[in-house]
């Protein structure tokens, strides 16, 4: 049996799926684990995996295959950037672009807002912004206030599914 061929049928067969916590549980007994026994581990990169059948799977995926009876066609896109938060509300479908679009400040940022740095041959803040793996610089700017305005701007422009959209439309 190929990872792939796991069925939304068998994945009930042997786990449990809470949306509300996200979390997995096994339903029949196995080795080092009893029923009711939380199924998974966190791996370095953040992420759940549970082993099903010889397999290892993300949980993230496993869930969108527990409740929609199907594996994701693309990716699976953490809302709130947790990457161990399995919660149902925490999960939406994701192209490439979109996942990317959801992704955490980086943490050589010296601003702390995506897209805006200084600039320190014009001594002003810059704003620019990715989209379709090409840099876009959005203007040079006095106040960093206006450059994080024009930033927010251009995400609601370019960015598909970001967080910061999601935020204004009352999502979690």
């Amino acid at each position: 049996m190929a990872a792939i061929d796991l069925t939304a049928q068998r994945l009930r067969e042997v786990l449990d799926y809470c949306p509300e916590t996200g979390v997995f549980t096994w339903r029949i007994a196995r080795r080092k684990c009893t029923v009711g026994a939380i199924a998974g581990s966190v791996q370095k990169r953040g992420y759940v995996t549970v082993k099903v059948d010889y397999f290892r799977h993300y949980a993230h995926r496993l869930a969108w295959l527990y409740m929609t009876d199907h594996w994701p066609v693309n990716q699976i896109d953490h809302r709130n950037l947790d990457k161990s938060d399995n919660r149902w509300t925490n999960l939406r479908a994701a192209t490439q672009k979109q996942n990317a679009e959801n992704m955490p400040i980086r943490r050589t940022s010296t601003t702390g807002i995506a897209g805006v740095t200084w600039n320190q041959k014009e001594r002003k803040w810059v704003a620019s912004i990715k989209h379709y793996y090409r840099k876009i610089t959005l203007g040079y700017f006095v106040r960093i206030e206006d450059a994080t305005a024009c930033r927010r701007a251009a995400e609601s422009m370019y960015f598909t599914h970001s967080r910061a959209s999601e935020l204004q439309d009352g999502g979690p």
